[in-house]
């Protein structure tokens, strides 16, 4: 209970222990200056050829998510703004509108849309080092954000899918940590100011900012109660940052507050905190292989090493080590707040867990450090990175079975038979748009991102037709379309009815 003279809720609360400087290295062997560029120097050479064997791979195929940011991103630049992903009342605009002026000097394009979101994450890796010198001191730090930049292998894989809200949440969050962490010691009008105004950003982006920066708050407000004096800085700014999200809201009945219903809503809260340890957490820390949730080495073994990790942070909380009270903190709150969301039904991916990132990560880092032996961590988190995304791309579950990787022969069929409107899938359509850069303009045949592009393709008196090769809902069709006098032809993996 009690160890180093400190009681269980010291390293919680931080009750007595002081943050550590930023030049305050942990206890650790000395490491030589030396060493440490060249492990940072490899490190970021591996994340970086991680992420480019990804894009190269069909793991890196843009999907029709990414299509509609590519799609917000070109309007943007026609002056159209949206405070949302299209077709929601939550998931803020802003790496659309990071990726606009982007397209402006290269043009628009996958790899364009993704180097945007892949920056965002690098981004993420430095304030992870940053936040790590005034909680794990150095060179736990530099580890830590290392560990954060090449594992595991979902959000490797993660950092290059051009999704909303995740990049830009992520690095909003880290930022007001991270100014938290300096208020901590000191006052800052501008400390306040800026923590305020990253958290609306990120508010605007994602609510799911608030499992990382909602404990670090507590955190501060029991170390320094008096520190919320500042706050006629932060909530003023607080509400600059996330003005969107307000204006949109107080013109739209505050939609954004009326949760939709889900498949998870006849979840209850045990399960989904039952589910977050049995099928999520091992599949974050590399032991299970996204989608699939097949153990990579077995299930005994895998069970085994999740039981070390929750022990080993077991630990850490008795022991009450100084300097890491805000993490573990957000550690402890974090499996409460997590579980409160019925989205959280879904285990078969652990996105919700990125806001975690930088805390499992920074811990890692911090018990790397402590012995020379140690670093071990980083050769075995970076062979379980590997034999993840492997696995990932040999399963195939993370895209929709049977759409094509290249649409290039669809497109330039489309192009040469005169069929620019056109009714395709979901995981089609937006991809369509986008790649053809809207010279052939589709729609979903089930759920609308984009209800001018709907208009204007069901106005088109002969849209042509895309389905997958198979597909019951040509078989459902074929006769009526023929009849209407369409002609079929044959892509891929595709068949296509173009207009007569």
């Amino acid at each position: 209970m009690w160890a180093s003279g400190y009681s269980v809720v010291d390293p919680i609360l931080g009750a007595g222990l002081p943050g550590l400087p930023p030049d305050t290295p942990s206890r650790s062997p000395r490491f030589g200056r030396r060493f440490l560029i060249a492990v940072v120097s490899l490190g970021i050479l591996i994340g970086l050829g991680l992420r480019a064997w990804v894009l190269a791979s069909p793991l890196g195929v843009l999907d029709a998510d990414e299509a509609v940011v590519g799609l917000m991103a070109r309007h943007a630049l026609e002056g159209e703004f949206s405070a949302f992903f299209w077709g929601q009342t939550y998931g803020g605009s802003q790496e659309a509108l990071l990726a606009a002026p982007v397209f402006a000097v290269v043009g628009s394009s996958a790899l364009a849309l993704k180097l945007v979101t892949l920056s965002l994450y690098a981004l993420s890796a430095a304030l992870v080092w940053a936040v790590g010198r005034r909680t794990v001191g150095e060179p736990a730090a530099v580890v830590g954000a290392l560990l954060f930049w090449i594992s595991p292998a979902y959000l490797v894989y993660w950092s290059t899918k051009a999704l909303p809200t995740y990049g830009f949440g992520l690095a909003s969050a880290l930022v007001a940590v991270l100014l938290a962490l300096r208020l901590e010691r000191r006052d800052s009008r501008l400390d306040a100011a800026g923590l305020g105004f990253a958290l609306g950003l990120g508010w605007w982006a994602t609510p799911q900012v608030v499992l990382l920066t909602l404990p670090v708050l507590v955190w501060l407000a029991w170390r320094r109660p008096r520190v919320y004096r500042l706050a006629r800085f932060a909530v003023p700014a607080f509400l600059v940052g996330a003005a969107p999200w307000f204006a949109w809201n107080a013109l739209n009945a505050w939609a954004s507050l009326d949760v939709e219903a889900v498949a998870g809503a006849g979840t209850t809260y045990g399960e989904r905190l039952g589910d977050l340890f049995r099928y999520v957490l091992p599949t974050w820390l590399g032991l299970r292989v996204p989608f699939s949730l097949d153990w990579l080495a077995g299930a005994p073994l895998g069970t085994a090493a999740v039981v070390v990790v929750l022990a080993g942070l077991g630990l850490l909380f008795v022991r009450g080590t100084r300097g890491l009270a805000p993490l573990l903190f957000a550690a402890a709150a974090f499996p409460l707040l997590y579980a409160y969301s019925s989205y959280t039904y879904y285990v078969n991916e652990p996105r919700y867990l990125a806001m975690l990132a930088p805390v499992s990560a920074l811990l890692l880092g911090w018990v790397a450090t402590r012995h020379r032996m140690g670093l071990v961590l980083i050769p075995i988190t970076l062979v379980l990175t590997l034999a993840g995304l492997v696995s990932m791309r040999r399963d195939g579950l993370y895209a929709p079975r049977g759409v094509p990787r290249n649409l290039s022969p669809l497109l330039s069929l489309l192009v040469r038979e005169g069929s620019d409107r056109v009714l395709a899938n979901y995981w089609l359509a937006y991809r369509i748009s986008f790649e053809s850069r809207e010279r052939v303009i589709a729609t979903s045949t089930g759920f609308v991102r984009y209800q001018p592009h709907d208009r204007l393709v069901r106005a088109d008196a002969y849209p042509a037709r895309v389905f997958l090769r198979g597909s019951r809902r040509e078989a459902v069709l074929a006769l009526g379309l023929r009849a209407r006098g369409y002609r079929r032809f044959e892509t891929d993996d595709l068949v296509v009815y173009a207009r007569p």
